[in-house]
């Protein structure tokens, strides 16, 4: 996976946040991180989005954004892109962007998720990103601020995080956009998604 990741995606620098029981793993683990952090602890019942997202699908969702959220209040601001990425991603082809021409004000993601599904106009790719900075931080506020908003048409449990992220880049007046890229996941031998076997849930 390390070596799929840096013959086709490059190899940047790469940094991960983690709660501290898989931080180890982490340390252990072939991957070149040039910093981990400690996600911190948090009770989910006393979250925003507890109220609204309490299912399963929505406890995961939660979860991965905590995570998230702490890689980019720490992260180096100084780079040009930033590049979200899964650790489970099993990519097909050599990444083709030219970065020039990449617009801040845009989210940029592959035309269809791993596996072979295309997103929407409501929705989004969240597996696999390009983003500049001033993005990278709006999607940071989006675990804390995204149910602080009441009047949000999207606050009940049936709700997908993608079509919830898009949501708020939309009212940050952030444009999503697509380009064709291939990748796969690797399930580590179990063939059935991750949403219909079980969610990784902490709490």
């Amino acid at each position: 996976m390390v070596k799929i990741h840096n013959e086709n995606i490059g190899k940047y620098d790469t940094y991960v946040s983690t709660l501290p029981k898989y931080k180890k793993e982490w340390e252990d683990s072939d991957w070149d991180i040039t910093k981990i952090y400690t996600t911190n602890e948090v009770k989910f019942s006393q979250t925003n989005w507890y109220k609204f997202r309490n299912d399963g699908a929505g406890q995961a969702g939660f979860w991965q954004f905590w995570n998230l959220t702490n890689v980019i209040n720490n992260v180096p601001s100084d780079y040009d892109w930033y590049i979200k990425s899964r650790n489970d991603l099993v990519f097909n082809d050599r990444l083709n962007i030219n970065f020039e021409f990449l617009n801040k004000d845009t989210f940029y993601c592959p035309n269809k998720y791993f596996d072979g599904q295309m997103w929407n106009t409501e929705t989004l790719n969240d597996q696999f990103y390009i983003v500049s900075y001033d993005t990278l931080k709006v999607i940071g506020e989006f675990v804390n601020s995204f149910y602080q908003q009441f009047s949000h048409p999207l606050n009940y449990k049936m709700s997908s995080n993608e079509r919830c992220l898009r949501t708020w880049l939309n009212e940050n007046n952030i444009k999503v956009e697509g380009f064709d890229y291939s990748y796969s996941k690797n399930h580590n031998g179990n063939d059935v998604p991750s949403g219909y076997y079980k969610f990784q849930l902490e709490q």
